[in-house]
Formats: structure tokens, sequence, C-alpha cells
């Protein structure tokens, strides 16, 4: 949770359907729909939205946000959400808009006291991943079977959208014993010929951090905070998506050990410099 720019409350938080269906704001077949309201602040009225939900009907993970419509100081205290669950009945397939009925709200509490923190830096990643850069959407979709390594070194042009890619290395054979999700993307470029490193006992953290040796520094996406995302550089969007936000994406989200995401390169051509992507 945080404050933005205008003093108003924004939290995220996840749901994770303990039924066969998903919740939904509102359905057609219902005269109620999803809400959050707050007996310590009876007057405070909040806007529900749903950021992205798992391609699924079973016991998907979804992510929400609700934000207030004006500021107070004080934002502490019991928050009630009211989800309305829509159940899938068992062998249907999961398909866009979800088809399920809904039922009557399930109520949740949520405790906030809320505390401005930042977020800390990881100084140690422990497993062994690899991000890959690739120019076609091909071999991004694919289970790797057939390698990456000639193909993820590649030049791109003005115009053609880059996919990222991010795997655990195969020698490991986690299988589905292990998840592997992008949260957030970095974007940035390094002054007077600099290339950002990550290093952090050398006081070095590529683009995780503002620094007077970066030029540019973008967080072209954010998984749980999409609204602070840069969209764009100049006037020339980066038109950046996570693969679980691509219909057309399903063969990569579904594998366990990968995630992805995709932008346009236009952007990147508008200065001659060097950089790198950081996940």
């Amino acid at each position: 949770m945080r404050i933005n720019a205008q003093g108003r409350l924004v939290v995220n938080f996840r749901t994770e359907a303990r039924f066969r269906g998903l919740f939904v704001l509102s359905h057609k077949g219902s005269s109620v729909a999803s809400m959050v309201m707050c007996a310590d602040h009876p007057g405070l009225t909040f806007n529900l939205t749903l950021v992205r939900s798992e391609p699924s009907y079973s016991h998907p993970l979804q992510l929400w946000s609700f934000v207030s419509d004006f500021a107070v100081r004080d934002y502490s205290g019991t928050y009630t959400l009211k989800l309305v669950p829509c159940s899938a009945p068992p062998g249907l397939d999961y398909s866009l808009p979800p088809v399920c009925s809904p039922r009557d709200p399930l109520s949740f509490e949520l405790d906030i006291r809320f505390q401005q923190v930042s977020d800390p830096v990881a100084a140690e990643f422990s497993l062994n991943t690899q991000l890959l850069l690739l120019s076609k959407k091909t071999l991004w979709l694919s289970d790797g079977s057939m390698g990456f390594s000639q193909e993820s070194d590649t030049a791109f042009s003005r115009g053609d959208v880059v996919y990222g890619r991010v795997m655990v290395d195969p020698v490991q054979n986690l299988g589905h014993s292990f998840m592997c999700n992008i949260e957030k993307v970095f974007l940035c470029t390094g002054a007077d010929g600099y290339v950002p490193k990550y290093n952090p006992t050398q006081g070095e953290f590529g683009c995780l951090a503002d620094a007077p040796s970066l030029l540019h520094r973008f967080k072209i996406l954010d998984k749980a905070q999409p609204e602070t995302q840069a969209r764009s550089f100049g006037n020339v969007a980066f038109n950046a998506a996570l693969a679980v936000d691509d219909p057309e994406a399903l063969a990569l989200v579904r594998q366990p050990g990968s995630d992805g995401f995709k932008m346009d390169s236009t952007a990147l051509f508008q200065e001659l410099s060097e950089g790198v992507c950081d996940s």
C-alpha cells in the first residue's frame, strides 16, 4: 500500500479462489458488485479494480487494487472487502469473458496501519536464472527444448518487438516444483560510456536505483503497481507488457520455470547510448 501524488490511499492485494471459479467485479446475473468499505472511515469511498487474473478456473490468483476517492490524514482502520464469487462448472475451460454463475458476496477484513517504507534492494540472488532478449515470438513462446544460445545474441532494428524471457537454468531441472515470475522490469542506460552492472558490494545496483552514472532509468513494468510504470520515453511509447497480460502468451505463462515480457524497441532509438535491461 502507498499514498499517491494526490494523498489518496492505494492498496494492492491478492486473492486465491478456494472454489472452482473466480472472483468478479460484477456480473449481469447479479444485482450486487464487489466493493470496499471501512467502518472507521464511514464517509470514505473507494474505487476497486481487478488488475489481473490467472487464466484458469482452478484456484486462480487474482491481483486487485483499490484507491480512496479522496485524501484523509489517517487511514488506519479495519477495511471490509466484499467480493462476488463466480463459480464455473467442472470440465469447462477458461475463456474471456469468463463463463460462470455469480453467488452471494464473500466478506474479508483487512487491518491497515499505514506506514511508508521503502522496498529493500536485493543484495543477492540465490537462483541461477537466465535473462534472454529475443526477436522471434515463436522462440519466446517455445519450451526451450531447441535451445536459445544462437538466437539470444541478436540485434534489434527500429520498430522491432523485443521479447524478454527469464527462466531457471534447465540444468537444475526443478520442473513444476518451482515457479519463476517477473515482478518488475527496469530499463536504463549509462552516462559517458558507463555500462550499468549489478554488484552491490561495490555500490553498483544496475538499473534498480538512481545513480549519477545513469543517463536514463525507467521502470517499464511493475506487476504489483502498474500505475507506477513509465509508459514512454519522450513521445514514444514502450508498449511494454508482461506475458501474463498477453492472451497470446499462455504457452509461456504455463511453463513453471519461465516468465516473460515484451516491448517495442522504437523508443530506444531516440538516443545513441549503451543500455541494459534488468528484471
